[in-house]
């Protein structure tokens, strides 16, 4: 027994898949109906049929195909809409079944299923698993809509997104041009150059001549009592019965030139926004950098302060959480529980008891506290942004010194005392020292004051004061002997500091020698 030949599909609405015919004509009325009513198996009795006229029965002819042979009764002469040539039902030349032959009524040219000629809309290609296409069939991203075109596939972000953007807030993918600060950095806050001013003529300060100091010897013993006492391992016995051979008294010299400069930067910058006066655009034009006034809370002292640029804020969405107020909590990936580190997630012991450390292998999150989401931190849970143009003004004493000492004692040390002022001079702009006994003086203080006026250029900032000190430092050189040992120790500066490599009485394991 030959099985039943596939029907074709039908084609476009209204059209019937076969030729139509009535009733009596080769096809019975109570056959299969198809559509627009025509019937699809002849009367009983018809030739090529078995009685009872249904398939697959007794009775059908010789070579198994269970069809009549061309041109039998019932069925339409050849070139009939539908049917091809040789008299085989349903099926085009070539062998592909299901389609008519290339240029019938209601099928592109090519036999290409699914679609209708001139792409009538309402019927869709198949996927290529059959049947009706699906979302999986097309490419990603994309929807088929059933018309032969795709269309973006809106997918649950967007939606998200979409859905948490509060009404109002200026959309965050174009950043207000602001006038004035077209060619901002986006990301890098780059110092800006201010507006040229007017030079100052510098002055010359007289000077007073180095100073002669002198030292007696308790005072030099009472400086060395105090050093020793700040060092464990050493002892007083030595410092109190030494006797002082030599003491030599010198000053040292030392000249610094500060420069106070300030320099500004504006960058982007956004902080979490709950509600509030907001200062937009539409408020006014925004100032200039160096515009805005800032004063410095004190002179010749390093500090950095942030403001908003007047009229340049906006409210976003958060682009960290897309509006939420929260994110998956990255610890436990938004589960809310964490693998047991005890149990090794298996929910019991090496013994076979139940892990008490867990439930089941799991154990509650504590970074989120078992909800799996956790408070944005660029929002801190508003959903919103307060955008704006932060100016960061940096004020920075630029300081350069130079040191004349002649005996062994460090330099670095003179840096860190003070001593008596033989002149100071505070201006905008100060000239260099000229004339000085020193001629080292001189030549250092040109030398700064040069360099320092290159600052400006270098750094796109503005002087805001100058300052230059002379002071002339103690020094003390004292030679001691105690039992064999000789050696020497210095004592310098007004707050009389001790400074030595030879003190006899020292040792290593922590205790205090008597």
């Amino acid at each position: 027994m030959s099985a039943q030949p596939p029907l074709s599909p039908p084609g476009p609405p209204g059209t019937a898949p076969y030729p139509a015919g009535a009733p009596g004509a080769g096809y019975s009325a109570g056959g299969a109906v198809y559509p627009d009513g025509a019937s699809g198996y002849p009367a009983p009795g018809q030739p090529g049929y078995p009685t009872g006229g249904q398939p697959g029965g007794a009775g059908y002819p010789a070579g198994g195909s269970g069809y009549p042979a061309p041109a039998q009764p019932g069925y339409p002469a050849g070139g009939q809409p539908g049917y091809q040539a040789g008299g085989q039902p349903g099926y085009q030349a070539g062998g592909q079944p299901g389609y008519p032959t290339d240029g019938q009524p209601g099928y592109p040219a090519g036999g290409q299923p699914g679609y209708q000629a001139g792409g009538q809309p309402g019927y869709q290609a198949p996927g290529p698993s059959g049947g009706l296409p699906s979302n999986n069939d097309n490419k990603a991203g994309f929807a088929n809509q059933g018309y032969g075109v795709t269309a973006p596939l809106v997918t649950s972000d967007m939606k998200a997104a979409e859905a948490n953007m509060a009404p109002g807030l200026t959309p965050s993918a174009p950043d207000l041009v602001i006038p004035g600060y077209e060619n901002m950095h986006p990301e890098n806050d780059l110092p800006l150059p201010p507006p040229a001013y007017n030079d100052v003529t510098p002055e010359y300060v007289p000077y007073n001549t180095s100073k002669t100091f002198k030292m007696e010897d308790d005072e030099a013993r009472d400086a060395l009592l105090e050093y020793v006492a700040q060092h464990c391992c050493y002892g007083k016995g030595a410092a109190k019965k030494m006797k002082f051979e030599d003491m030599i008294s010198t000053s040292a010299l030392h000249y610094t030139l500060e420069t106070f400069l300030e320099t500004r930067r504006t960058k982007w910058a956004h902080m979490p926004y709950s509600g509030g006066f907001v200062d937009g655009p539409e408020n006014g034009m925004a100032p200039g950098a160096w515009e805005i006034v800032q004063p410095c809370a004190a002179l010749f002292a390093d500090q950095t302060v942030e403001v908003e640029v007047p009229h340049t804020a906006s409210v976003r969405s958060c682009f960290n959480c897309f509006g939420m107020g929260f994110k998956t909590c990255y610890h436990c990936h938004g589960r809310g529980h964490t693998r047991c580190t005890m149990c090794h997630g298996n929910g019991r012991r090496h013994d076979g008891s139940d892990c008490s450390s867990c439930r089941g292998g799991e154990r509650r999150c504590n970074h989120c506290h078992a909800r799996g989401q956790v408070i944005c931190p660029n929002c801190v849970g508003s959903g919103k942004l307060k955008k704006y143009i932060q100016l960061t003004v940096q004020f920075k004493n630029h300081v350069s010194s130079h040191v004349v000492e002649d005996t062994d004692l460090p330099d670095e040390l003179i840096r860190k005392v003070t001593g008596e002022i033989v002149f100071e001079q505070s201006a905008y702009y100060v000239a260099p020292v000229s004339g000085y006994p020193d001629p080292s003086i001189d030549h250092k203080s040109q030398e700064f004051v040069t360099n320092h006026g290159s600052l400006p250029t270098t750094n796109l900032g503005r002087i805001l004061q100058q300052r230059q000190k002379l002071q002339c430092v103690p020094v003390f050189e004292c030679h001691f002997k105690f039992n064999d040992d000789k050696g020497r120790f210095w004592v310098y500066g007004l707050q009389k500091e001790v400074y030595t490599k030879d003190y006899p009485q020292t040792c290593c394991c922590g205790c205090s020698i008597l």
